[in-house]
């Protein structure tokens, strides 16, 4: 090997740790945005347990109140 075919071989060498260097820093970003992600989604998902159970829990608040509304016969008016 001549020293043009070094100088190029280590040309080479440096520019394909360059490319790896950066494929490891998008990896990393990649890594750290799916993490905030996954993070973010597992939040959304318990706020709509949260809502979804308030809402049911209303629900069934509003159904017993109209329950209670409703008139009942007293027992006085089943003796007589």
């Amino acid at each position: 090997m001549n020293a043009h075919e070094l100088n190029t071989m280590f040309l080479m060498i440096k520019e394909y740790q360059q490319r790896l260097l950066n494929v490891k820093r998008e990896m990393n970003i990649i890594s750290e945005r799916s993490s905030r992600l996954k993070k973010r989604a597992l939040k959304l998902q318990e706020c709509k347990q949260k809502e979804a159970l308030e809402n049911a829990h209303y629900r069934e608040a509003q159904l017993k109140r109209e329950q209670d509304l409703i008139a009942k016969p007293s027992s006085s008016f089943k003796n007589s």
